[in-house]
């Protein structure tokens, strides 16, 4: 296993193993992380859900090796953890002006969920890297993204994080290559991916089995694609599953189905 709660190096995998209290005492402990995510290293850090795969959004390279530690499909689309709603702002076109008729704003229900566990998707501004990857025949190929998942944890480690590096952070959930949907325990995830290539792995404990709530704003008013540990009672009277975007449908899948199809 990296070793201990300094930030030590693993001889093995060459992965850095900092063992941080969930909550927020002992901060000063995550100043080697952000030297290697500064440095496009890619690495696990808690947030309010599930540990999540982080790398620099703008650093292609690190982006590329996050796609290869977790052996996804090159075309599949990733989160943004954000700092504030200024980042959403700044990597979507911003939430619809109003839903229909007598309901709340979409902003204000959005406010009420964040900081927290829910995972908002929204059309994609400019300002979203492209995705670019080789194609099996070593053709080069660059999509835009129309859509993006933006979160925002309640969580003081991942909140700490994206304060200190100034900067949004591209994520994807870590899972087990198993049948087990969810890998909860860090010293496990070293075992998994430390000679992948992973460059970090922050310890702040066990996670409970419980990815966001997934709502899709694309088509104006919210739908409620995902139920999960964010509370559904704040989009109340939202639409259910019905005419959702493509990104949202990835979202809906499986946690299996999307890791080995999508």
């Amino acid at each position: 296993m990296c070793a201990a709660k300094g930030g030590k190096r693993n001889s093995d995998s060459g992965c850095v193993y900092v063992e941080v209290q969930d909550d927020g005492s002992d901060l000063w402990r995550l100043d080697p992380v952000l030297k290697l995510l500064q440095n496009g290293g890619v690495g696990i850090i808690p947030t309010d859900t599930l540990y999540a795969f982080v790398c620099d959004i703008n650093n292609s390279k690190a982006v590329d090796l996050m796609y290869q530690i977790k052996d996804l499909n090159p075309s599949k689309p990733l989160s943004i953890l954000c700092r504030t709603f200024s980042d959403i702002d700044y990597y979507t076109t911003g939430f619809p002006m109003n839903g229909s008729a007598g309901t709340t704003s979409v902003f204000k229900l959005a406010k009420q969920s964040l900081p927290g566990p829910f995972t908002l998707i929204l059309p994609a501004s400019k300002n979203v890297p492209a995705r670019c990857f080789k194609k099996k025949n070593g053709d080069k190929t660059c999509k835009s993204r129309r859509e993006v998942g933006v979160r925002m944890p309640d969580d003081p480690i991942c909140q700490e994080i994206l304060s200190r590096l100034d900067a949004a952070l591209l994520c994807t959930s870590v899972r087990a290559d198993d049948a087990s949907p969810w890998m909860l325990e860090p010293s496990f995830m070293v075992d998994e991916y430390g000679k992948r290539g992973l460059s970090f792995v922050v310890d702040a404990g066990t996670r409970p089995a419980s990815p966001s709530t997934v709502i899709d704003i694309t088509q104006g008013d919210p739908i409620v694609v995902r139920a999960g540990k964010g509370d559904c009672t704040i989009w109340e009277g939202v639409h259910l599953e019905e005419g959702v975007s493509e990104l949202a449908k990835v979202y809906a899948e499986t946690e299996e189905e999307a890791y080995t199809t999508s």
